[in-house]
């Protein structure tokens, strides 16, 4: 996609903007303990996760594919299973993936409604206009003692 224009984007409700934010400590910390979570990722150093953390930093779910938008989708998948996307259970906690943000990322965070969303990697420009536009927390660049804030709702 070239613009925003050309994005068919769905959001049911606006983010939440009172809940709780991260602390950057945390941020810094988080990618660490994804890793150690990874069983796949260990043996093979070529697979993408996606995981949910609560604001503590504790990994409520993790899901891995060598794809990053499969793993993110599975995570998805299996929230949506459990039926914890009706309720607030996203809005206090983030979503992290091992990768870079991409708009459609942050258009999947914010359908389920989740206010942050931490990558490894960069973010794209449409992504970081995307997180402005739905109101969506921005982090990039996740590594211990050091992330970048691309939007901070």
């Amino acid at each position: 996609k070239t613009s925003m224009d050309s994005l068919e984007i769905i959001c049911k409700t606006k983010i939440n903007k009172d809940v709780p934010k991260i602390k950057n400590s945390l941020i810094t910390e988080i990618p660490d303990l994804l890793r150690q979570s990874q069983s796949e990722f260990s043996k093979t150093g070529g697979i993408h996760a996606s995981a949910l953390f609560n604001k503590e930093g504790k990994p409520l779910v993790i899901k891995e594919d060598v794809g990053r938008h499969n793993a993110l989708d599975k995570l998805i998948g299996v929230l949506a299973q459990k039926d914890l996307l009706q309720d607030d259970y996203l809005s206090n906690g983030f979503m992290l993936v091992s990768s870079r943000a991409s708009y459609e990322m942050v258009q999947k965070t914010a359908m389920v409604n989740a206010s942050v969303l931490v990558a490894v990697s960069a973010a794209t420009t449409m992504a970081i206009d995307l997180a402005q536009q739905l109101g969506v927390t921005l982090v990039g660049f996740a590594r211990k003692n050091r992330h970048v804030t691309y939007v901070d709702s």
